[in-house]
């Protein structure tokens, strides 16, 4: 019986391990882009978030060293 734990323990890990290594392999950016294209909606929000006062407004809430405001200048 204990044999047979066993068995099922290290394919259960083997699986897991199998999966992680599936889901680095995925280049996350590229996958979103693809398979969630930009709506007029989207393109509103971007418009919208890209107006100066917003950036203010995000630079206020948020330090000069948070990820936001590092990436604010890729976004825009």
């Amino acid at each position: 019986m204990d044999t047979n734990f066993r068995s099922i323990q290290q394919i259960g890990e083997k699986s897991v391990a199998h999966l992680n290594e599936q889901i680095k392999n995925i280049d996350w950016n590229k996958k979103w882009q693809t398979d969630y294209q930009k709506t007029n909606r989207t393109k509103q929000e971007l418009e919208a978030l890209s107006k100066p006062e917003v950036k203010e407004a995000l630079k206020e809430v948020f330090s000069e060293q948070s990820l936001v405001i590092t990436r604010l200048g890729e976004v825009f």
